[in-house]
């Protein structure tokens, strides 16, 4: 069984109190450090949340594509959904042409965009032949294993589907859109760890630097570190196990969802790139 749209709500966090803290507090932290060595937070923070930020900005820039061009536009016009150019107009064929739009999801007024962007260098345009491609590609757009696919990759539906089509492509549709939002509340919840983990990771850093340094006797002894106080670095480590523990939940329901639908509709599951 498919479950249900999850109560997923964003968590009610606050930015950390950092505060410069008196000698006590920084013997509390190089105690604390001597008992765990150091590893409160994975040493490998830092990296996780560069590669996740370069993978994001991939991301998102495939978003926007398919926002603009849908999937299939995405995947085989890489160039964008720029308009035609007056080489491109010369040697246009129409139906060709408005098979592309109709197979990439774009909104009918579409031609009139491209006719204009031909009549601009003084070409003329096939409309008869643009929409008996545009309906060939509507065809293939229009299938519930697409639907899926658009939805769950953030893609928008402009309502091009007839009735009869949009009968098995909506539903499918709305279903990748439920995955993308469990998709999105995941990579939310782990961009916060990794925030966690990257504020916990620095402040062990320069509590070790410090307990070095004064391992060789300098003379003077320098002032301690600004640390972050107990208290504040006690929650941050409370927020970060609850986040955790519905990181886990959240990747467990979008693995679930999007197995079981993308068997149902046929196209391969996307699986979770990340910890």
């Amino acid at each position: 069984m498919i479950v249900g749209a999850p109560a997923v709500s964003d968590a009610q966090v606050q930015p950390p109190p950092a505060a410069m803290s008196p000698m006590p507090q920084f013997v509390w932290r190089c105690r604390r450090l001597a008992s765990t060595n150091g590893q409160a937070v994975s040493s490998g923070a830092k990296e996780n949340v560069m590669r996740r930020e370069m993978k994001g900005a991939e991301a998102a820039g495939m978003r926007a594509l398919i926002g603009r061009c849908g999937l299939a536009g995405a995947l085989l016009l890489s160039g964008g959904c720029a308009p035609l150019s007056k080489d491109q107009c010369k040697t246009a064929n129409w139906q060709q042409i408005g098979y592309q739009s109709g197979v990439n999801g774009r909104s009918p007024v579409r031609y009139e965009e491209e006719r204009q962007a031909c009549a601009e260098h003084g070409i003329g345009s096939d409309e008869t032949g643009w929409k008996i491609g545009y309906a060939q590609g509507l065809g293939v757009y229009c299938t519930a294993a697409n639907g899926y696919d658009v939805g769950r990759h953030g893609g928008s539906y402009d309502e091009v589907c007839p009735p009869d089509l949009d009968a098995r492509f909506r539903p499918a549709y709305q279903d990748g859109r439920h995955v993308a939002d469990l998709l999105n509340a995941l990579n939310e919840r782990r961009s916060r760890l990794d925030d966690i983990g990257r504020i916990l990771a620095d402040d062990d850093k320069r509590a070790r630097d410090y307990v070095a340094l004064m391992r060789k006797n300098p003379q003077p002894p320098p002032p301690p570190p600004q640390l972050l106080e107990r208290r504040a670095r006690r929650d941050l480590e409370r927020e970060y196990d609850y986040l955790r523990n519905e990181h886990e939940g959240l990747r467990r329901d979008f693995e679930q969802n999007d197995g079981e639908l993308s068997a149902r509709y046929a196209v391969p599951a996307m699986g979770y790139d990340g910890p």
